[in-house]
């Protein structure tokens, strides 16, 4: 064999190997970039919720229209949904403030109410102001909006139930006019209320007749606990992980303690310092960018309390604009602050998913009349001093034996002494249904 085809051959070698390292070059992918773009991964500091916005957030629970010879409420309560999205987009002008006592609005009047006082200044985000306004340090639960005929307009009252100072404004929009005027004058998609006094200051509104519900039944999907590890430890790799014998499982850095139970977490960071309030308007601020950084929005919620003293902001889940509540609070985001920082966030690990069909399955509730002398009988039991609010809403129960399904029942519910608890037990619940049909 010659020189010659002695480098022929190794030429055609050396071009074939580069060839092959070509290609596998081209076509070699590092492992950790796999690692990167596992989903796993990039979500590890998020709950795949949602992120909302504060009028997503700041949502009324009861609307009353009212004009002289009847007081209404919704038939369908989810339309409140409808109707506060449409009136966050009319044009609010002519701001005023006044400071009156007992004064009774004209009817008739559209009022909408909220679960917990809210500051003035939220105003700016949630809806629409002809101008920018310094809102004093007042606050407000309800609006009232007064048709006036005459200029196809609606006065606008923000008002409090715990003080005499109002906001007063205006809204010159025919359109706006019509869209109340409507329900007075087709009153198919309302129904009868009535209202009554239990301890001589505001009164209640309940349905004057008997209402049905629908059974509700979910899917759920269980929240990853990681998620919160990180967001909540500085160094995650630090913490130990610990459970008790009745199964409650612990997350530990030595000081922050993380505890998830029944899919529900309680953490607290106790070296947190309380050196001062926290005001409402920055605490709403702060809570809903706090759970929107982790997509911790994992169910429909409704901002229901705020404590300036303690710093402390509850959301409550919703199903269908209704409260949901649960024996131990598992329905409830809770957040106290100290010091600019989390001191404590209690919330639910998981998600109501799918909803079954219902397959017809209705609750038949009880009339206000009968909620009222239930009252009225029992006042050995519910001091009328003691009563703070009644509605219905719906109790959140464990199928027994399937982990990963849920029930919602439609219940009469007391707010009682500062806590929420079931008015009637079942038993009571149909008796009290029975003696009205027998009326």
């Amino acid at each position: 064999m010659n020189v010659e085809r002695m480098k022929t051959i190794v030429l055609t070698f050396l071009v074939a190997l580069s060839l092959v390292l070509t290609v596998a070059l081209w076509n070699y992918q590092p492992k950790y970039y796999d690692e990167i773009e596992n989903t796993d991964y990039l979500y590890e500091t998020k709950l795949n919720g949602q992120t909302k916005k504060i009028e997503e957030l700041i949502t009324p629970y009861r609307v009353l229209f009212r004009e002289s010879d009847g007081l209404y409420g919704l038939k369908d309560h989810s339309d409140l949904s409808i109707i506060f999205s449409e009136i966050q987009k009319w044009q609010i002008d002519e701001v005023d403030y006044y400071t009156i006592s007992g004064r009774e609005v004209k009817k008739p009047n559209v009022e909408i109410a909220f679960p917990t006082e809210l500051p003035l200044t939220v105003l700016q985000t949630m809806f629409t102001l002809e101008e920018k306004e310094t809102f004093p340090d007042w606050e407000f639960d309800r609006i009232i909006f007064r048709l006036v005929n005459q200029q196809q307009a609606l006065e606008v009252i923000f008002a409090s139930s715990h003080h005499d100072q109002t906001l007063n404004a205006k809204i010159q929009n025919s359109e706006a006019y019509a869209y109340l005027e409507r329900y007075f004058i087709n009153k198919d998609l309302l129904m009868e209320m009535i209202s009554f006094t239990v301890n001589g200051q505001d009164p209640f509104y309940l349905p004057a007749a008997e209402i049905e519900l629908p059974k509700r039944t979910f899917t759920v999907n269980k929240l990853q606990t990681k998620p919160m590890i990180n967001i909540l430890f500085s160094d995650p790799s630090l913490v130990e992980t610990s459970i008790t014998s009745f199964g409650e499982r612990n997350y530990t850095d030595g000081n922050k303690q993380l505890s998830v139970y029944n899919d529900y977490m309680y953490f607290v960071n106790p070296l947190t310092s309380d050196d001062h309030d926290v005001d409402k308007q920055n605490m709403i601020r702060r809570s809903i960018n706090f759970v929107n950084d982790h997509q911790g929005w994992t169910n429909e919620f409704r901002l229901t309390s705020m404590d300036e003293v303690e710093n402390t902001i509850e959301y409550q889940m919703t199903v269908d604009y209704y409260p949901v509540f649960h024996p131990s609070d598992f329905s409830v985001i809770e957040i106290e602050w100290k010091n600019q920082q989390i001191h404590a966030y209690n919330r639910p690990l998981m998600k109501l998913a799918t909803l079954f069909h219902s397959d017809g399955q209705k609750e038949t509730l009880s009339s206000g009349y009968a909620v009222m002398d239930y009252l009225e009988n029992h006042q050995d039991q519910y001091d009328p001093f003691l009563i703070e609010d009644i509605q219905i809403g719906y109790t959140m129960k464990a199928r027994e034996g399937i982990s990963h399904i849920m029930s919602l029942e439609p219940e009469w519910y007391i707010k009682y002494n500062g806590r929420w608890q079931l008015l009637f037990s079942h038993e009571e619940q149909g008796e009290e249904t029975d003696a009205v049909g027998t009326n």
